[in-house]
């Protein structure tokens, strides 16, 4: 029978602790897009989403094998109707983002196209993070749909204040101080 070793229980749960304070958040993603003059005046499309990378880090050069999941939620309105539109990973036909010490330094991608309930098929195409650099299109019309300015934002790891991760620590300390001072049972004799 092996022995209870309640540092050892100590250590491996502030492992897990530091291993998930270390873990990356998800890249926030949005788009703002007012429409083009040509196909949709007064147009408005807005989007949020996220990506996470396989790895959980984000530095260099990340391309789509890189992405674990992405999801982006686009809605369209236009003439008191709206549409929505949610892509996901298998919707992307191309994706690129390099990660420097300042940040994310450029970014492109590009969905496949969903259809509409209302209006066109639509597929979101970006090709940096500038305003006019990001664009709904549909393959039928020569001019976007919108265009717009699109946002990508490095997430945080949630740190806990550290009285939180004292307090944690130490209830650790006491639970194994208690256990090791424990008196083993009696044996019943025979």
């Amino acid at each position: 029978m092996t022995r209870f070793h309640p540092l050892r229980l100590v250590q491996a749960l502030a492992l897990a602790l530091a291993a998930h304070m270390a873990s990356a958040a998800p890249v926030t993603l949005s788009y703002t897009g007012a429409g083009s003059p040509e196909v949709a005046p007064g147009a408005v499309s807005v989007g949020l989403g996220t990506l996470n990378s396989k790895s959980g880090s984000y530095s260099g050069l990340l391309s789509l094998d890189d992405l674990l999941d992405f999801r982006f939620d686009l809605r369209f309105d236009h003439e008191g109707k709206t549409d929505l539109f949610s892509y996901g990973l298998a919707d992307l036909e191309a994706f690129s983002m390099v990660v420097g010490a300042d940040g994310i330094e450029s970014f492109s991608l590009r969905t496949k196209h969903q259809r509409a309930t209302n209006f066109w098929s639509t597929a979101l195409t970006v090709q940096g993070l500038d305003v006019g650099e990001a664009f709904t299109g549909n393959f039928d019309l020569w001019a976007p749909i919108t265009s717009g300015q699109f946002g990508a934002k490095l997430g945080t790891a949630q740190v806990p204040e550290p009285a939180s991760l004292a307090l944690v620590l130490g209830g650790l300390g006491l639970a194994a101080w208690t256990s090791s001072r424990r008196k083993p049972a009696a044996k019943p004799a025979c």
